[in-house]
This record gives C-alpha cells, sequence and structure tokens, in this order.
C-alpha cells in the first residue's frame, strides 16, 4: 500500500494539472463574457441644444426654424441575435423641444428628422456583421447601406488608439482619435475625437434632402449641396467599450459646388448630460471585465504548475532522499 504521503502528493498532481487545463480554457470564457449583453434592453443617449438651428420639410414648403433641439439614438437588441451577433435596432430622432417638454417631445408635428437603422453587429468586436436597412420615410422601400468601422460600441479592452467611428449623416467612418485618459466615478474612460470636415453628402449616396436650389442675385436659381461637418468627442469606457458620454457640435449647410455656404441647414451643439453619463457609466460597471478574466486565467496556470511540481517531488519521494541517502553512507553508525 502506498504511503499516505505519496497519496496526497499524486492528489496535488492531479489539482495541478486541472487548474493548468482551467488556465488554457480561459480565453474561451474570455470571449463569452466580453460580448455584447442581448438582455440590456433599450439604451437612449440624449442630447438638447437650446438654441439650435433646422430646416423644417413638410407639406407647407421649406422654412428655418431656430430655438430647441432634440436630439435622440434608441439603441435596442432583438431577434435574431445569437452567440457570436447581435441585431441592432437604432432610432434617430431629431425634435423641435427641449427636455422638459416631454409632450413636445412625442408629438410628430415637431419633429425635424428620424430615420431607423437594423443591422448586426459581432457582439465582441462592436464592428457591423451585415449591411443596414434604413427606414427613413413614410411609405417608400428601405435602402441599404454598409456601416464601417464601430458606432455606439467600441471594442472590449479599448486601447490608446485611433478607430474607425461610423458617421451616420454621411454614411461613412472617420477616425476618432484617443485624446486622454480620465477617471471619473472610479472607472478608467478614454476621450476619443472624431473631425469630420465638410463632405459634400450628395457625394456619398441618394436622398432627398441632398440637394436644394437657391435663388441667386439675377433672380434665377442654381443647384446647391448639402454639405455636413461635425466634431465629436466619445467617452469609452476602457474595460468594457461601453460608450458612457457624447459632446457633438453639428454644421450642416447647402452651398455651391465648390463648398461656399448659401443656406444653413442644421446647426446643432451639446453633450450628455452629467445624470445620464453617470447612468451609464454604472451600466458599465455591471459588465463583466475582459482583463479581470486573462489575469485570473493566468493565476490558474501558475498555481496549477506549482501544485504539480510539488505533487510530483512527491510522488518520486524527492522530499526524503537526503535524510535517507545520508543515512545508508554511514553503516557503522547503525550498527553501533
Amino acid at each position: 500500500m502506498l504511503p499516505k504521503s505519496r497519496i496526497f502528493s499524486a492528489l496535488l498532481v492531479g489539482l495541478g494539472l486541472a487548474l493548468v487545463a482551467a488556465g488554457v480554457i480561459a480565453p474561451r470564457f474570455l470571449d463569452a463574457n466580453s460580448r455584447m449583453p442581448l438582455d440590456s434592453g433599450t439604451t437612449t443617449w440624449t442630447l438638447e441644444d437650446s438654441d439650435g438651428t433646422a430646416l423644417i420639410h413638410d407639406e407647407e414648403g421649406t422654412r428655418p426654424y431656430q430655438g430647441p433641439l432634440t436630439y435622440q439614438l434608441h439603441m435596442a437588441v432583438q431577434e435574431p441575435s445569437g452567440k457570436d451577433v447581435a441585431t441592432l435596432r437604432i432610432g434617430e430622432t431629431t425634435v423641435r423641444a427641449g427636455s422638459a417638454d416631454e409632450a413636445a417631445l412625442a408629438d410628430v408635428n415637431n419633429l425635424v428628422g428620424a430615420q431607423v437603422w437594423t443591422y448586426s453587429i459581432d457582439r465582441v468586436t462592436g464592428a457591423a456583421a451585415s449591411p443596414a436597412n434604413i427606414n427613413h420615410t413614410i411609405a417608400t422601400p428601405a435602402a441599404e447601406a454598409q456601416v464601417p468601422g464601430y458606432w455606439l460600441k467600441f471594442p472590449a479592452d479599448a486601447e490608446k488608439t485611433n478607430y474607425p467611428v461610423f458617421d451616420p449623416y454621411i454614411r461613412d467612418a472617420v477616425d476618432a482619435v484617443f485624446e486622454e485618459e480620465l477617471e471619473i466615478d472610479g472607472r478608467t474612460i478614454y476621450r476619443y475625437h472624431q473631425a469630420v470636415e465638410p463632405t459634400n453628402v450628395a457625394t456619398k449616396f441618394a436622398g432627398a434632402f441632398n440637394t436644394s436650389r437657391t435663388e441667386t442675385e439675377g433672380g434665377d436659381s442654381e443647384q446647391t449641396y448639402l454639405y455636413h461637418s461635425a466634431t465629436r468627442d466619445y467617452f469609452v469606457d476602457q474595460a468594457t467599450g461601453a460608450l458612457v458620454a457624447m459632446e457633438v457640435s453639428i454644421d450642416d449647410y447647402y452651398g455651391d459646388r465648390e463648398g461656399n455656404r448659401t443656406e444653413d441647414a442644421f446647426i446643432f451643439e451639446a453633450a450628455t448630460s452629467d445624470e445620464d453619463r453617470a447612468a451609464f457609466i454604472a451600466q458599465a460597471a455591471d459588465l463583466p471585465v475582459p482583463g479581470a478574466l486573462t489575469t485570473i486565467g493566468w493565476v490558474m496556470v501558475g498555481a496549477g504548475a506549482l501544485l504539480t511540481l510539488l505533487g510530483l517531488a512527491g510522488v518520486f519521494g524527492l522530499f526524503g532522499r537526503s535524510s535517507h541517502s545520508g543515512s545508508r553512507r554511514d553503516p557503522a553508525a547503525q550498527t553501533r
């Protein structure tokens, strides 16, 4: 029968090998836990400008508006979604209203613009996994567009680098450049800055309001084009890639072929409120942290390797050999 020390050592070997195996498999669990949750409900980013500018297009024609504007992005996860891919429904609305007037926000007559994007993303990286269907006008077929780069979800374990971020106004991605690391409400937040140079939207896609006509000094009219320009600051939770706040400045106008401004189209400047930012950061704190799981995996591998070595040493009797070998070298001492 084996000595109890050998049995205990064999158990250590088994435990050590099990820990090593668990540590090696850990990256698979890391991917699973860094995925975008499917039960996150509806997430709404609200930006408010108390003195914005917009052109109102309705059955009465086109007329300028200046006053409170509220821009909202509603993101919801819907079916079909699965292990690797989530289907998102993102609603964009711009309304002539301030935050205190909920009735005005809900009044369709105050609507400046709206469209709904539906597409799939990779749950780990946040990159688009399919083209988007865009519903923008009632009783017209949906349009289709690619969604290059990232939009409302950055990669988990975000890096101090540039990320291509989607701009829905031009339906293209523009780099958001890492600017600084911040500590907000106990979380590490990275700020990325995106600058979109004036872009002729008509050269990007066909749209009902991408062109217009402007009267000239001689009484004639000339065709003008919608130009979009913007700066955005994205505040991203470093560990999870969750977007917790935005600062936005948009300057859209109609201009001639050379880009000379002829009429303001949409001027908007706003930032996420402190209350909303705190709520988004609290949500991010509840998400799994991939970096912590990686550390745990390495600790498990290290601990398992150490236990395996100790167990093997005990199985082969290495701990007791020095004393036994010393007694065999002095047989005379045993006979005295």
